[in-house]
């Protein structure tokens, strides 16, 4: 619980929530790779993840990804991805490249890591037996699905004209995986928010955007 207690706790205890609502807060994220304007949607009660979250918080969650895109583009006049590495299953290592095992989605200004992603998918069926399936949908249900069966994992990616995908994956995504990717394309190396908290950053974001929330 403690992992989960840094997302759940942390962000009012440094006075940097921008949006709470009854079971999500919005909040500047720590290591934003420099990037300002990069926000979390984070649950306040812990659930691994999206596919873990009960269907009736659903609408709520969907509402804030909608305002936080909204804001984002009003403030930065830039397009956002946004994307969830899915939890951890069991002992076998399969998940989508979280770090904390807690329901949060990453919205980004301004970069696009669509073909980045398609590519990094490919590149991981090096074994015979892995697999991805991409579903193109709306809604978090599929991830639902997949979480609950306890077999495999999956990576929810939105693009930034809006098309959300889910892909169902039996391997591990690296650690931070779509924030390495992140990282790559504006070229830097700074995707570990744990050695490269960049508090900078995350204060900038706070400041231009606690007016807009």
């Amino acid at each position: 619980m403690v992992n989960c207690c840094r997302l759940g706790r942390a962000p009012s205890e440094e006075g940097r929530i921008l949006y709470e609502s009854d079971n999500f807060l919005i909040f500047p994220t720590l290591g934003p790779i420099g990037i300002e304007g990069y926000l979390l949607i984070a649950s306040k009660k812990h659930y691994e993840g999206t596919g873990d979250i009960p269907e009736g918080l659903l609408p709520e969650l969907e509402e804030l990804i909608t305002m936080t895109k909204s804001k984002l583009m009003e403030a930065y006049r830039k397009e956002s991805i946004v994307f969830e590495h899915g939890p951890k299953v069991g002992n076998s290592g399969w998940g989508g490249g979280t770090s904390i095992d807690h329901a949060h989605l990453h919205v980004i200004p301004g970069v696009d890591i669509t073909s980045e992603f398609a590519v990094s998918l490919m590149m991981h069926l090096d074994k015979i037996g892995k697999f991805y399936k991409v579903d193109r949908l709306d809604g978090f249900k599929r991830t639902g699905e997949i979480f609950h069966s306890h077999r495999t994992s999956y990576v929810v990616f939105e693009t930034p004209d809006n098309k959300r995908l889910v892909s169902e994956i039996n391997f591990p995504g690296e650690s931070q995986w779509l924030r390495q990717l992140t990282a790559r394309k504006i070229g830097t190396d700074k995707w570990n928010w744990r050695l490269y908290p960049d508090r900078e950053t995350m204060r900038k974001t706070f400041d231009n955007l606690v007016r807009e929330f």
